[in-house]
């Protein structure tokens, strides 16, 4: 234990004793190491072990009535990965800072709800699609590895993109048939997702970390997305700028409306 840390143990303690008779030296002794003495001053010990025990039993008796305030319902999302792609140094921090969050609140009595939103639509499943074909993956090999042969053809076909930029209209397509409903590229989508989620598990499970809810990116489709679009219209929620861009005002802020250009129903 530091010098500091002594120090600043004893003078609390001393400091009890002076103005409190709830803790008599009787009951405080068994926490205490006789030390050194030194130039007539006596060392007292508190050791590491007794403190953890302590502390562990008022967090399992304490009750903290003097709070005194309504609790509140809270919905903290954080973590949020992607489909097929590692759980990488970003979706750490935000897992153990969303995490702490919700502790911390639940500790305080409000009504938590953990949100997991997991980025699992959108071009990236044509890019995938592209670097699987291209890199001759099959689903037995897929089975056996997922994560890592699933992102190692992410990344293949973005490089190919760099290159040749039919290749990027060539993922926007084929995304376009996922929208659409084709069979077969619903169980790829599925079965990569199924991966994901499984890669997930474990990993969460090492950091101690549970979700209430997963929400996922394809639970909103473009059909659901223009119809909220329509009505922050009637609300004047958002509104058109002289250039044609429409905009919503959050916290005195603007913030651009982006839709996509292309025509997914017909």
């Amino acid at each position: 234990m530091s010098t500091k840390l002594k120090l600043y143990l004893g003078r609390k303690i001393i400091d009890c004793l002076h103005k409190s008779t709830k803790y008599s030296p009787s009951l405080i002794q068994p926490l205490i190491q006789i030390g050194q003495e030194n130039g007539g001053k006596t060392e007292l010990n508190v050791p590491l072990n007794v403190l953890e025990r302590q502390l562990g039993c008022f967090l399992k008796t304490a009750t903290f009535l003097d709070l005194n305030f309504k609790p509140k319902t809270i919905v903290v999302e954080y973590s949020s990965p992607n489909i097929a792609k590692p759980f990488h140094f970003g979706h750490l921090r935000s897992t153990i800072i969303g995490n702490f969050i919700s502790n911390l609140n639940i500790f305080l009595r409000n009504k938590v709800t953990q949100l997991n939103y997991i980025g699992d639509w959108g071009t990236q499943f044509g890019f995938i699609k592209i670097g699987v074909e291209d890199l001759k993956y099959t689903p037995e090999a897929i089975q056996r590895d997922p994560i890592k042969l699933l992102y190692q053809s992410y990344v293949h076909a973005n490089k190919l993109a760099e290159k040749d930029p039919a290749v990027l209209e060539k993922a926007r397509s084929e995304f376009l048939k996922l929208e659409r409903g084709s069979p077969d590229d619903l169980k790829f989508w599925k079965d990569y997702l199924s991966y994901t989620k499984m890669e997930l598990q474990n990993t969460y499970s090492r950091l101690g970390v549970s979700f209430d809810e997963y929400n996922y990116e394809s639970d909103y489709s473009t059909k659901d997305i223009q119809a909220i679009i329509e009505i922050l219209r009637k609300k004047n929620i958002i509104h058109k700028e002289k250039d044609g861009k429409e905009v919503a005002v959050i916290n005195e802020r603007k913030v651009s409306v982006i839709k996509t250009t292309v025509q997914l129903y017909t």
